[in-house]
Protein backbone atom coordinates (compact mmCIF):
# COMPACT_ATOMS: atom_id res chain seq x y z
CA UNK A 1 0.00 0.00 0.00
CA UNK A 2 1.17 3.41 -1.24
CA UNK A 3 0.07 6.25 1.32
CA UNK A 4 0.72 10.04 -0.21
CA UNK A 5 3.68 12.34 1.18
CA UNK A 6 2.91 13.59 4.48
CA UNK A 7 -0.25 11.29 5.18
CA UNK A 8 -0.24 9.07 8.61
CA UNK A 9 1.11 5.56 9.00
CA UNK A 10 -0.87 2.81 8.41
CA UNK A 11 -0.99 -0.05 9.99
CA UNK A 12 -1.70 -3.29 8.32
CA UNK A 13 -2.47 -7.31 10.07
CA UNK A 14 -0.93 -9.84 8.07
CA UNK A 15 -1.98 -13.72 9.17
CA UNK A 16 -0.12 -16.01 7.52
CA UNK A 17 -1.95 -19.33 7.94
CA UNK A 18 -0.12 -22.50 7.79
CA UNK A 19 -1.94 -25.87 7.50
CA UNK A 20 -0.46 -28.19 10.45
CA UNK A 21 -1.07 -31.48 11.49
CA UNK A 22 -0.77 -33.74 14.88
CA UNK A 23 0.19 -36.92 15.85
CA UNK A 24 -0.62 -39.72 18.35
CA UNK A 25 0.14 -43.03 19.51
CA UNK A 26 -1.50 -46.06 20.15
CA UNK A 27 -0.95 -49.70 22.17
CA UNK A 28 -2.35 -52.50 20.81
CA UNK A 29 -1.55 -56.25 22.89
CA UNK A 30 -2.16 -59.79 21.53
CA UNK A 31 -1.24 -63.01 21.44
CA UNK A 32 -2.28 -66.49 23.52
CA UNK A 33 -1.50 -64.70 26.72
CA UNK A 34 -2.81 -61.04 26.33
CA UNK A 35 -5.07 -61.26 28.80
CA UNK A 36 -2.67 -61.80 31.47
CA UNK A 37 -0.66 -58.82 30.82
CA UNK A 38 -3.70 -56.48 30.70
CA UNK A 39 -2.09 -54.46 33.74
CA UNK A 40 1.75 -54.18 32.05
CA UNK A 41 2.59 -50.85 31.24
CA UNK A 42 4.69 -50.12 28.01
CA UNK A 43 6.49 -46.94 27.36
CA UNK A 44 7.00 -44.98 23.93
CA UNK A 45 9.43 -42.58 22.64
CA UNK A 46 7.86 -40.40 19.78
CA UNK A 47 10.01 -38.12 17.33
CA UNK A 48 9.80 -35.78 14.64
CA UNK A 49 11.59 -33.87 12.31
CA UNK A 50 11.11 -31.54 9.41
CA UNK A 51 13.44 -30.41 6.73
CA UNK A 52 15.26 -27.13 6.42
CA UNK A 53 15.35 -25.01 3.53
CA UNK A 54 19.32 -24.93 3.99
CA UNK A 55 19.61 -28.79 4.03
CA UNK A 56 19.69 -31.26 6.78
CA UNK A 57 16.41 -31.40 9.27
CA UNK A 58 15.97 -30.48 12.63
CA UNK A 59 13.80 -32.26 15.89
CA UNK A 60 10.67 -30.45 16.43
CA UNK A 61 9.08 -33.08 18.59
CA UNK A 62 10.46 -35.47 21.47
CA UNK A 63 8.15 -36.79 24.19
CA UNK A 64 7.68 -40.56 26.05
CA UNK A 65 4.52 -41.61 26.96
CA UNK A 66 3.35 -44.49 28.94
CA UNK A 67 0.16 -46.55 27.24
CA UNK A 68 -1.45 -49.93 28.58
CA UNK A 69 -3.30 -52.38 26.32
CA UNK A 70 -6.01 -50.51 24.00
CA UNK A 71 -5.22 -47.18 24.91
CA UNK A 72 -3.78 -44.39 22.98
CA UNK A 73 -2.39 -40.73 23.50
CA UNK A 74 -2.94 -37.67 20.63
CA UNK A 75 -0.68 -34.98 21.21
CA UNK A 76 -2.27 -31.01 20.66
CA UNK A 77 0.84 -29.71 19.61
CA UNK A 78 0.70 -28.27 15.83
CA UNK A 79 3.41 -29.63 13.79
CA UNK A 80 3.88 -28.63 10.10
CA UNK A 81 3.32 -30.31 6.83
CA UNK A 82 5.87 -32.39 5.82
CA UNK A 83 6.43 -33.14 9.28
CA UNK A 84 8.13 -36.64 9.51
CA UNK A 85 6.99 -38.72 13.05
CA UNK A 86 8.05 -42.59 14.13
CA UNK A 87 8.25 -44.43 17.91
CA UNK A 88 10.56 -46.81 19.59
CA UNK A 89 9.54 -48.41 22.47
CA UNK A 90 12.52 -48.51 25.35
CA UNK A 91 9.82 -50.56 27.85
CA UNK A 92 8.07 -53.34 25.77
CA UNK A 93 6.44 -55.24 28.77
CA UNK A 94 8.52 -58.33 27.99
CA UNK A 95 6.39 -58.93 24.86
CA UNK A 96 7.60 -62.06 22.65
CA UNK A 97 7.19 -59.80 19.96
CA UNK A 98 6.92 -56.34 19.03
CA UNK A 99 5.96 -54.73 15.84
CA UNK A 100 5.80 -50.54 15.08
CA UNK A 101 5.06 -49.59 11.59
CA UNK A 102 6.77 -46.58 11.69
CA UNK A 103 10.04 -47.15 14.16
CA UNK A 104 12.60 -44.65 12.52
CA UNK A 105 13.41 -41.72 10.93
CA UNK A 106 13.87 -44.03 7.77
CA UNK A 107 10.55 -45.35 7.34
CA UNK A 108 8.50 -42.69 9.47
CA UNK A 109 5.04 -41.20 8.32
CA UNK A 110 4.42 -37.96 6.91
CA UNK A 111 1.84 -35.22 7.68
CA UNK A 112 0.46 -34.23 4.77
CA UNK A 113 -2.63 -31.49 4.02
CA UNK A 114 -4.85 -35.07 2.76
CA UNK A 115 -3.16 -36.94 6.09
CA UNK A 116 -2.87 -34.08 8.46
CA UNK A 117 -3.93 -37.12 11.67
CA UNK A 118 -1.18 -39.62 11.57
CA UNK A 119 -0.99 -42.49 13.92
CA UNK A 120 1.93 -44.56 15.24
CA UNK A 121 0.55 -48.24 15.99
CA UNK A 122 3.01 -50.27 18.52
CA UNK A 123 1.75 -54.02 18.59
CA UNK A 124 3.01 -56.09 21.26
CA UNK A 125 2.60 -60.00 21.05
CA UNK A 126 2.42 -62.32 23.98
CA UNK A 127 2.99 -65.81 23.11
CA UNK A 128 2.21 -69.31 25.84
CA UNK A 129 4.68 -71.08 27.89
CA UNK A 130 3.97 -74.44 30.27
CA UNK A 131 4.64 -74.41 33.91
CA UNK A 132 3.95 -77.84 35.13
CA UNK A 133 3.55 -78.77 38.96
CA UNK A 134 4.06 -82.05 39.85
CA UNK A 135 2.83 -84.20 43.33
CA UNK A 136 4.81 -87.11 44.54
CA UNK A 137 4.71 -88.82 48.10
CA UNK A 138 7.48 -90.98 49.90
CA UNK A 139 5.84 -93.22 51.78
CA UNK A 140 2.11 -93.23 53.21
CA UNK A 141 -0.57 -94.10 51.54
CA UNK A 142 -1.49 -92.17 48.27
CA UNK A 143 -5.19 -92.62 49.24
CA UNK A 144 -4.84 -91.61 52.57
CA UNK A 145 -2.37 -88.37 52.02
CA UNK A 146 -3.37 -85.66 50.96
CA UNK A 147 -4.84 -83.58 48.67
CA UNK A 148 -2.36 -81.24 49.06
CA UNK A 149 -2.92 -77.11 48.07
CA UNK A 150 -0.64 -75.04 46.00
CA UNK A 151 0.31 -71.57 45.36
CA UNK A 152 1.54 -70.43 41.98
CA UNK A 153 2.30 -66.51 41.81
CA UNK A 154 3.93 -64.86 38.27
CA UNK A 155 5.82 -61.46 37.10
CA UNK A 156 6.86 -60.41 33.42
CA UNK A 157 9.27 -57.48 33.71
CA UNK A 158 8.16 -56.54 37.44
CA UNK A 159 4.82 -56.83 36.64
CA UNK A 160 2.19 -59.25 38.31
CA UNK A 161 0.70 -61.70 35.90
CA UNK A 162 -2.67 -62.22 35.65
CA UNK A 163 -3.12 -66.16 36.50
CA UNK A 164 -6.84 -66.95 36.49
CA UNK A 165 -8.00 -68.23 39.90
CA UNK A 166 -7.92 -71.82 39.15
CA UNK A 167 -4.49 -71.69 38.42
CA UNK A 168 -3.30 -69.46 41.24
CA UNK A 169 -4.83 -71.62 44.24
CA UNK A 170 -5.07 -75.41 43.17
CA UNK A 171 -4.95 -78.80 45.13
CA UNK A 172 -2.92 -82.21 43.72
CA UNK A 173 -3.06 -85.71 45.46
CA UNK A 174 -0.48 -88.10 44.99
CA UNK A 175 1.07 -88.46 41.61
CA UNK A 176 -1.63 -85.89 39.76
CA UNK A 177 0.03 -82.74 38.38
CA UNK A 178 -1.30 -79.09 36.66
CA UNK A 179 -0.42 -77.84 33.31
CA UNK A 180 -0.57 -73.63 33.71
CA UNK A 181 -0.42 -71.87 30.70
CA UNK A 182 1.56 -68.77 31.67
CA UNK A 183 3.23 -65.97 29.56
CA UNK A 184 6.55 -66.40 27.55
CA UNK A 185 9.40 -65.41 29.96
CA UNK A 186 8.02 -65.10 33.17
CA UNK A 187 9.17 -65.87 36.47
CA UNK A 188 6.99 -68.00 38.15
CA UNK A 189 6.91 -68.93 41.72
CA UNK A 190 5.04 -72.30 43.25
CA UNK A 191 4.64 -73.03 47.15
CA UNK A 192 3.00 -75.85 48.63
CA UNK A 193 0.68 -73.86 51.32
CA UNK A 194 -1.01 -77.24 52.87
CA UNK A 195 1.82 -80.41 53.23
CA UNK A 196 -0.80 -82.71 54.73
CA UNK A 197 1.42 -83.30 57.67
CA UNK A 198 4.49 -84.54 56.25
CA UNK A 199 7.93 -84.80 58.36
CA UNK A 200 9.80 -83.66 55.20
CA UNK A 201 9.10 -81.73 51.62
CA UNK A 202 11.60 -81.25 48.96
CA UNK A 203 11.11 -79.16 46.06
CA UNK A 204 12.99 -80.15 42.61
CA UNK A 205 12.27 -77.62 39.82
CA UNK A 206 13.80 -77.80 36.28
CA UNK A 207 15.34 -74.13 36.65
CA UNK A 208 18.77 -73.91 38.47
CA UNK A 209 19.12 -69.84 37.07
CA UNK A 210 17.54 -68.56 40.42
CA UNK A 211 19.60 -67.97 43.80
CA UNK A 212 18.60 -71.09 45.82
CA UNK A 213 19.07 -73.12 42.31
CA UNK A 214 16.61 -76.00 41.79
CA UNK A 215 15.36 -76.21 45.25
CA UNK A 216 13.43 -73.12 45.39
CA UNK A 217 10.45 -73.61 43.10
CA UNK A 218 11.61 -70.64 41.22
CA UNK A 219 11.80 -70.95 37.38
CA UNK A 220 11.65 -68.78 34.34
CA UNK A 221 9.13 -70.24 31.85
CA UNK A 222 10.46 -70.39 28.15
CA UNK A 223 9.24 -73.10 26.68
CA UNK A 224 8.07 -75.66 29.63
CA UNK A 225 9.23 -76.22 33.00
CA UNK A 226 8.25 -78.40 35.95
CA UNK A 227 8.43 -78.29 39.75
CA UNK A 228 8.26 -81.36 41.64
CA UNK A 229 7.04 -80.98 45.22
CA UNK A 230 7.98 -84.57 46.94
CA UNK A 231 6.15 -85.16 50.67
CA UNK A 232 7.86 -87.35 52.66
CA UNK A 233 5.94 -89.48 55.04
CA UNK A 234 8.19 -92.84 56.30
CA UNK A 235 9.01 -90.96 59.87
CA UNK A 236 5.60 -90.11 60.80
CA UNK A 237 3.66 -87.14 60.31
CA UNK A 238 5.64 -84.21 61.18
CA UNK A 239 2.83 -82.06 63.09
CA UNK A 240 1.72 -80.75 59.94
CA UNK A 241 -2.34 -79.43 59.96
CA UNK A 242 -3.18 -82.73 57.70
CA UNK A 243 -3.12 -84.77 60.43
CA UNK A 244 -2.27 -87.88 58.03
CA UNK A 245 -1.13 -91.23 59.32
CA UNK A 246 1.74 -93.00 57.38
CA UNK A 247 1.61 -96.39 56.35
CA UNK A 248 3.14 -99.30 58.59
CA UNK A 249 6.69 -99.87 56.99
CA UNK A 250 8.35 -103.35 57.13
CA UNK A 251 11.02 -102.38 60.41
CA UNK A 252 7.26 -101.20 62.47
CA UNK A 253 6.55 -104.80 61.98
CA UNK A 254 9.79 -106.85 62.74
CA UNK A 255 9.47 -104.24 65.83
CA UNK A 256 5.61 -105.83 66.91
CA UNK A 257 6.87 -109.63 66.22
CA UNK A 258 9.91 -109.07 68.52
CA UNK A 259 7.84 -107.47 71.30
CA UNK A 260 4.89 -110.32 70.98
CA UNK A 261 8.06 -113.08 70.99
CA UNK A 262 9.22 -111.63 74.40
CA UNK A 263 5.76 -111.07 75.65
CA UNK A 264 5.16 -115.01 75.63
CA UNK A 265 8.43 -116.17 76.65
CA UNK A 266 7.94 -114.30 79.73
CA UNK A 267 4.40 -116.03 79.92
CA UNK A 268 5.96 -119.45 79.68
CA UNK A 269 8.46 -118.87 82.33
CA UNK A 270 6.37 -117.99 84.47
CA UNK A 271 3.69 -120.91 84.21
CA UNK A 272 7.28 -123.13 84.48
CA UNK A 273 8.10 -121.57 87.86
CA UNK A 274 4.32 -121.94 88.81
CA UNK A 275 3.90 -125.52 88.61
CA UNK A 276 7.24 -126.18 90.34
CA UNK A 277 5.96 -123.98 93.54
CA UNK A 278 3.04 -126.46 92.92
CA UNK A 279 4.49 -129.94 93.31
CA UNK A 280 6.43 -128.83 96.01
CA UNK A 281 3.21 -127.81 98.40
CA UNK A 282 1.49 -130.70 97.44
CA UNK A 283 3.99 -133.51 98.21
CA UNK A 284 3.25 -135.53 101.79
CA UNK A 285 5.35 -134.13 104.62
CA UNK A 286 7.88 -136.67 106.13
CA UNK A 287 7.94 -137.42 110.01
Amino acid sequence: MITPEGSPPVEVDVDNKFPSGRVSVAKVVDGTAADQVAKSEFTLHVKCSRSLTAGGSEKIFDKKVKLKSGQSKAFKKALPIGAKCWATEPKDGGATRTQIDNDSKANAVVITEAASAIDVIATNSFNDAELIVEKQVNGGNPDTVGPFTFAVECTLAKTKVLLPGKDRQFRLAANEHRVIAVPKGSTCEVRETDNGGASRVVISDSDSSSKQGSSDGIVTVNKKETVIVTNDFTAGPGGGSGGNTPANTGSQYVMGITWAALLLLGVGVGLIRYRGRKSWWDAPIQL
